[in-house]
């Protein structure tokens, strides 16, 4: 019978041994699962923040590039004050190719299209005269200017009767007339 309780001593011990083993062994992995949970919630915050992070960069560059094309934009249109400013250009770009320039008439346009965008158009009609290569660059160069220029007519005839003599031997050079009519977006 000793034995027999002896026997049970170490069986209840071993159970309780068991079961204490059972709970640690419980405690431990629910410990796991839980400090999975947090790793699993920092990695998804530290992605979500790095996509975030990865959006604000690109949105910053297409910003500082849409300030660039806006100020582009803006630089094209003439002030609302630069009326004299493109007439002495255009009288300064005639000059420098050696042509002579009249303005005919200067308007200012509102188009429909235009709406109410705070803009206008500046509608200028002028003529030019001089030597075909001559008028070629002024018109080069005056469509180069950082505005936003449309030509709505362009007219070169040639005037045979006003040949003049050039410095190379025997050559006649007529004399070219140029009408043209231009449209610049202007500020009101």
């Amino acid at each position: 019978m000793r034995n027999y309780k002896s026997l049970k001593k170490i069986i209840i011990i071993l159970v309780i041994f068991a079961i204490a083993v059972f709970v640690i062994f419980a405690y431990i992995l629910i410990n796991i699962k839980k400090k999975n949970e947090n790793i699993s919630n920092l990695r998804n915050k530290l992605i979500s923040s790095s996509v975030d992070s990865k959006y604000l960069e690109s949105m910053q560059l297409m910003l500082s590039s849409a300030n660039d094309s806006i100020s582009q934009i803006d630089s094209s249109i003439l002030k609302s004050d630069g009326d004299v400013l493109i007439i002495e250009t255009i009288e300064q770009l005639a000059k420098k190719n050696g042509l002579e320039a009249t303005i005919d008439s200067i308007a200012v346009e509102d188009l429909v299209s235009l709406g109410d965008s705070g803009m206008t158009t500046l509608k200028i009609r002028a003529k030019t005269s001089g030597e075909w290569t001559q008028i070629y660059n002024f018109i080069s160069e005056l469509t180069a200017l950082p505005y936003k220029i449309r030509i709505e007519g362009f007219s070169l005839v040639n005037n045979p009767d006003t040949a003049v003599s050039t410095s190379q031997v025997g050559l006649n050079t007529h004399q070219w007339l140029n009408i043209f009519e231009i449209r610049l977006l202007k500020y009101k």
